[in-house]
């Protein structure tokens, strides 16, 4: 059985892609037209430059069912910028609307300047991805969802990854609503990788991330917020009657999880519970918000465990945790206090603090083992690394730069290097390393690091290898921290002949522990291509755009923290050909 399911997702895969179409757009006219006349299977690839909207009010798009991709050419959200024409003026409301459309990805773009939302997401348009996205300066929120009780439809099960959401100014917003992400009546988001920045709106209520309405199951992980009014919430807010999902208006949230986020700077609550039942709430790093920990109303009820709170100067003697108005604990426990010392960096600008664990800090190994419902840290690294659970988003002793991806590229003027690093603490550099058939590899030059940032940074080196080159070359990165301490990261190889065919070898390690957070796919193809990841029902549960990645060999990291156990398939897709591997996830 388990083999049949196997061909008959491959043969599904193989005559989806004889319909996909790669679309190539440069002006608004264009981007706009190919949204709107969108078909399964599509790419839109949006070449650099600024797209004002003119003419409408938003790019609608309404009954244009997926998979659709619309994505940023060079890969840089800075270089694809589709804006409105700023936050009070009412010309243009929304960025993207989509209207009973699901399946569609966004990634690699930047959307500014709109009257009220970058995002829209109404009644069934589920299982959409916003990734790399870079959303400023909307009036009232960069991502919105909306249901529609009365016809008993919800837009379902978004994923928000990577992503910069928040104001331009340290003020935040100018309209009388102010939120990051603001879903109502919605199940099964996801809000992870993000960073939240001056989410304000005068001194008055404003949310970094909020689900409300009967939403259930709502992640919210591993994200930043920076300078936020109140960080991230369950409720809050207020919803109308009108709105609350299937009409049941007994709780504002269900079953969410917050965990292994960093929330700086509130002037309200870090974490806010307002009538969500089931909060589960874990290893945040919750510093200096006035409010930390909030529960409210009778029915709020949280699971709050492992969660490091260093206290506003403001109000130094507010509670870890607070609970008010009737709300309830299920545990409450190892939730502990921090001081300066605990911290890396704590001083500077809320942007530049870093809030990895200092050696000696007395959160560490201080936690309760939470086991699956928490197998990483913030940086997606496995805990725990010592004896037990260190308290807060940062596990002690991890590596310190998270590659994303590494990649060798043949041309005339030699081998291209490129990686991308999602976070670094102390990175002093990298050294670049290449090998030469069987012998060792030595170093071939260096390419310094950015110390320690929370930002997505792009590294490139050429090495001038002789003409003709050596018949096989693989590549290596040593890490190297400022205290010396050094890292190998996975290697790149190029084939003897580059070939034709796309190639690729066995996912590792295989089978991958849910707590080990990734597994590395290495590929080799002669043009770009794409990754997605599916369950054994066919479902696609986890992408890198089609068209994402340039010719050449690659290894790329797939995080798998949040996928279950079980056996997936990774299927390479190529104008040259397509590649599928298996592999299986265990629990911890």
């Amino acid at each position: 059985m388990r083999l049949f399911v196997t061909f008959w997702l491959l043969a599904c895969l193989f005559a989806f892609d004889l319909a996909a179409r790669e679309i190539h757009v440069s002006t608004f006219n264009q981007l706009k037209t190919a949204c709107q006349t969108a078909k399964p299977g599509d790419t839109i690839t949006v070449a650099p430059g600024t797209y004002t909207i003119t003419g409408v009010d938003r790019i609608w798009i309404v009954k244009r069912p997926g998979p659709v991709l619309v994505r940023g050419k060079t890969g840089n959200p800075r270089d694809v910028i589709i804006q409105g024409k700023g936050q009070d003026n009412s010309s243009v409301w929304v960025a993207f609307n989509l209207d009973y459309s699901p399946r569609w990805t966004f990634k690699d773009l930047t959307t500014r300047r709109t009257y009220y939302h970058g995002f829209k997401f109404d009644h069934t348009s589920t299982d959409c991805v916003l990734e790399n996205i870079i959303m400023l300066d909307h009036g009232e929120s960069g991502v919105k969802g909306t249901c529609d009780p009365a016809s008993g439809v919800y837009p379902d099960r978004l994923t928000v990854d990577g992503c910069v959401i928040g104001f331009t100014s340290p003020g935040g917003g100018t309209r009388t609503v102010v939120e990051g992400v603001d879903g109502v009546g919605v199940n099964d988001w996801i809000i992870r990788n993000c960073r939240f920045i001056n989410v304000q709106r005068g001194g008055k209520p404003a949310f970094g991330v909020f689900t409300k309405g009967n939403s259930s199951n709502t992640i919210i992980e591993s994200n930043r917020f920076e300078n936020c009014f109140i960080g991230a919430s369950f409720g809050g807010g207020g919803t109308a009657p009108q709105y609350f999902r299937d009409n049941n208006r007994a709780y504002e949230h269900t079953n969410g999880v917050i965990r292994n986020n960093i929330i700086i700077g509130c002037p309200d609550a870090g974490i806010y519970i307002n009538k969500g039942r089931n909060a589960k709430v874990y290893n945040n790093t919750i510093f200096e918000c006035v409010l930390t920990i909030q529960l409210r109303f009778p029915q709020s009820n949280g699971d709050v465990r492992n969660n490091l709170v260093k206290r506003a100067p403001s109000n130094p003697y507010e509670p870890i945790v607070r609970l008010r108005d009737g709300a309830t604990f299920i545990k409450n426990q190892a939730n502990l206090a921090a001081s300066n010392a605990d911290f890396v960096k704590p001083g500077g600008p809320q942007s530049q603090k870093d809030l990895h664990l200092a050696p000696g800090s007395s959160a560490i190994d201080a936690g309760v083992n939470l086991g699956s419902l928490v197998p990483v840290d913030f940086e997606g690294q496995p805990r725990p690394a010592g004896n037990a659970y260190d308290v807060g988003a940062d596990e002690l002793g991890i590596v310190p730069v998270e590659l994303l991806s590494f990649s060798a590229r043949e041309s005339p003027a030699g081998i291209t290097l490129r990686w991308i690093t999602a976070s670094e603490t102390g990175n002093y550099g990298f050294e670049v390393q290449r090998k030469t058939g069987p012998g060792p590899f030595a170093t071939v030059g260096f390419v310094p690091g950015h110390g320690t940032t929370v930002d997505r940074n792009a590294y490139s080196y050429l090495d001038q290898v002789p003409v003709p080159r050596p018949s096989r070359l693989a590549y290596r990165l040593r890490q190297i921290d400022f205290d010396g301490s050094e890292h190998f990261h996975p290697v790149v190889e190029l084939p003897a002949a580059p070939g034709s065919t796309p190639r690729m070898d066995a996912p590792y390690p295989n089978p991958a522990a849910r707590s080990g957070g990734a597994v590395t796919v290495p590929v080799y193809s002669p043009d770009a291509f794409s990754l997605s990841v599916y369950d054994a029902l066919g479902r696609r549960v986890l992408s890198r755009a089609p068209r994402e990645y340039g010719p050449g060999s690659w290894s790329i990291r797939l995080p798998v923290s949040t996928l279950p156990a079980g056996a997936f398939i990774v299927v390479l897709e190529s104008a040259s050909g397509k590649r599928s591997r298996s592999f299986s996830i265990t629990a911890p």
